[in-house]
């Protein structure tokens, strides 16, 4: 007789192996035996965003956060989900509460900056990126991103020498097309330093 935990493994499987239709019917097991699984809710979110069925997604990470609020994967998937959807204020809402729950986690950091970005504010964007750097000075994506806020704020010199890291971080790893997208980025703001 499996158990929640047994059928969660299963579908962990599926959903290693891409079969995330099969990956749902094993969490609806796992949640007919223990309907109080903020995993299994979860966890069949992820399926469901990897099978673009956004709502649903959307629906079992807020029953998920409901179930445990401190659920720093349920708040991370729902805010990229809620990016995606296009709420980007609920998306800062969620990455602001894993950065409270995981404050080492650059990638949260970094996404939060990103929200904090298109949402015009550009200071704090800057500032989440800051952080973001401290505890991944290799994070190429966010030099990148910084590079775009600091230049928003006016200051190229700083835009530039970060385009150039992330240039040279994707370089590095291999990403010739970020590389090549960062490259250009700095040629854009050498030209107006002048």
């Amino acid at each position: 007789m499996l158990d929640a935990k047994d059928w969660l493994k299963i579908g962990a499987a599926k959903f290693k192996s891409a079969d995330y239709e099969g990956a749902i019917k094993d969490y609806n097991q796992a949640l007919l035996l223990d309907p109080q699984s903020a995993s299994a809710h979860c966890q069949r979110g992820n399926a469901f965003a990897r099978l673009r069925v956004a709502q649903r997604a959307l629906e079992d990470y807020n029953h998920a956060i409901r179930l445990d609020a401190d659920s720093a994967e349920a708040h991370f998937n729902r805010a990229d989900m809620r990016s995606r959807m296009g709420s980007t204020s609920g998306a800062l809402e969620d990455y602001a509460w894993v950065v409270r729950l995981r404050p080492s986690d650059a990638c949260a950091r970094g996404k939060l900056g990103n929200a904090f970005y298109r949402l015009g504010q550009h200071q704090e964007a800057l500032e989440s990126y800051d952080e973001a750097l401290r505890l991944d000075p290799a994070y190429a994506e966010v030099y990148s991103n910084r590079g775009l806020a600091r230049h928003k704020l006016g200051d190229q010199v700083g835009a530039a020498a970060d385009f150039a890291a992330a240039a040279r971080w994707f370089a590095e790893k291999g990403d010739f097309a970020l590389h090549k997208q960062a490259q250009g980025n700095l040629d854009k703001v050498l030209r107006l330093v002048g």
